[in-house]
């Protein structure tokens, strides 16, 4: 089973040590990790040091590492990228590919995710609702030009929790799962996108001279109501801690280990990540026309 490694609080040292991840404190260890078990790596400190050796060994492995702000979230990544042997020529794929084929592929990642939205709502019996949403994910045209998503969203949220607005910058407990949870999706689909040799800034839709994973986050969108389902689904367990705390966030890393149904096989998050990236290379290639969108 792979493991999160979540560190919190101050005047932390982190090194290898015989290809295992050690965090010590005041010279005493406090974990010991081997890389290969390792998912993914979150940081919450303003006083920690990382060694050099750490760094090359997390980029050798392709683990992500996270960091947080004071408000514990995500505000950057740092992961491998350049090491893939077919990297010069998918660059170049992603770098030719037409408009038309780009419009296209968002207008199918963006029916995937109402879809996927109107099976939570569905599933919460929420049926007037989820009709809504499923009649957006019918109205999606090339490139969301009519921004079907947004539109979707303001429903979905509304139902989902009740009394509920979605915050990326709020810090009640609904919010910063929401948070958290995402970051750690990201880090999967963003270990699969760059481990298939792909340039992580080469979106399909965002598009930002500050955001280095703007492909990671077009290819996530559908992925994220497999974390809200999560959380719905854990919620009363979660509302128990009213906040943030490690109970918490055990509760909400155990989204990697939840298997789901992927074109008739049951997996993992990461290995959805990286079958579901693979079919976009291929659509990138033009050996299919639709792209492997995971669903609910």
């Amino acid at each position: 089973m792979w493991r999160i490694i979540d560190i919190s609080g101050e005047d932390y040292k982190i090194i290898c040590s015989q290809e295992n991840f050690v965090a010590l404190k005041d010279s005493e260890e406090k974990l010991r990790v081997h890389f290969s078990d390792i998912n993914s790596i979150i940081i919450h400190s303003y006083s920690i040091n990382i060694s050099g050796v750490l760094v090359q060994k997390l980029i050798e492995y392709n683990i992500p590492l996270i960091i947080c702000d004071r408000a514990h979230n995500p505000c950057g990544m740092l992961i491998q990228c350049f090491k893939h042997t077919e990297y010069g020529n998918r660059i170049q794929i992603q770098i030719n590919v037409s408009k038309p084929m780009l419009k296209k592929a968002w207008k199918q990642i963006i029916e995937a995710k109402i879809t996927n939205q109107y099976k939570v709502l569905f599933s919460l019996n929420k049926k007037n609702e989820a009709e809504i949403l499923k009649k957006y994910s019918n109205e999606v045209k090339s490139g969301d030009s009519t921004n079907r998503e947004a539109s979707a969203s303001r429903v979905y949220f509304q139902s989902l929790f009740d009394n509920f607005k979605r915050d990326s910058e709020s810090n009640d407990i609904i919010n910063s799962s929401l948070n958290y949870a995402y970051a750690v999706l990201r880090s999967n689909v963003a270990r699969a996108v760059v481990g298939a040799g792909l340039n992580p800034a080469l979106g399909i839709f965002h598009s930002h001279k500050h955001n280095y994973f703007c492909l990671v986050d077009d290819l996530m969108e559908p992925l994220r109501p497999f974390v809200d389902f999560y959380i719905k689904e854990n919620y009363d367990k979660i509302k128990e801690h009213n906040s943030l705390n490690s109970e918490t966030k055990k509760i909400l890393v155990g989204i990697i280990d939840k298997e789901f149904d992927y074109n008739g096989e049951m997996l993992n998050i990461l290995n959805i990540s990286q079958r579901y990236v693979m079919s976009y290379i291929n659509y990138l290639n033009k050996n299919i026309k639709k792209i492997l969108i995971p669903y609910l």
